[in-house]
């Protein structure tokens, strides 16, 4: 996104020409980070599985692409590192420590026989990397409330989708909260769909 401006007060990019970056876009890089984690994580687990990396080196590897995924994400709902504060940075932490945690318990199941050395294992470790996505959506999420955004609904992606994300896109604008949010749902990490805000009053609150 070097190539875009940020407009602090719509929580958007912009073009060249002061055009909003379209949501598409923006999408597009953040499944790019998500997708190439996945990829790194996958690659270093079929060394693993491959007897070409031992357990302690692969965690290692993995706390270091799953750090650079988060912190990349977060970034990047904020609207790139120009507009990162000390309390921005601060707040990036506990995610990050938060999955470091899952994957120590990851690593112990594989070292005690839990997690059998097979294809589960990379599939597993796949969703690391798309837990980017969440962090994104939630990072993102709390910025629009802050900038005085009230609403929020949800939006298919075009890949499968649970029944779950169906319910939730079918409520429409609801307040900002009310809504199942982005891998607390039935697909959790791996899901593909996206909030969008908006400042005036919710449907519901507006018939209330």
């Amino acid at each position: 996104m070097a190539s875009y401006r940020w407009n602090e007060q719509a929580g958007r990019f912009v073009n060249e020409r002061g055009v909003f970056v379209s949501e598409a876009t923006v999408r597009s890089v953040i499944d790019g980070i998500a997708d190439a984690a996945s990829e790194r994580l996958a690659r270093a687990s079929e060394r693993l599985l491959n007897g070409e990396l031992p357990l302690g080196a692969w965690q290692a590897e993995a706390q270091q692409i799953i750090k650079l995924a988060h912190v990349s994400a977060a970034v990047l709902a904020h609207g790139g590192a120009e507009q990162m504060t000390f309390s921005r940075w601060g707040t990036i932490g506990p995610t990050v420590r938060s999955e470091y945690q899952f994957l120590r318990d990851f690593a112990q199941q594989i070292a005690d026989g839990r997690q059998p050395l097979n294809g589960m294992l990379t599939a597993r470790a796949r969703q690391y990397g798309q837990a980017a996505r969440v962090t994104f959506e939630r990072t993102y999420g709390q910025d629009q409330q802050q900038r005085g955004y009230r609403s929020e609904r949800s939006v298919l992606s075009s890949a499968e989708h649970c029944a779950q994300c169906v319910g939730e896109v079918g409520k429409g604008w609801q307040p900002i909260g009310t809504l199942i949010f982005i891998g607390q749902r039935t697909c959790r990490s791996l899901d593909r769909c996206h909030m969008e805000y908006r400042r005036e009053m919710a449907d519901s609150e507006a018939a209330a």
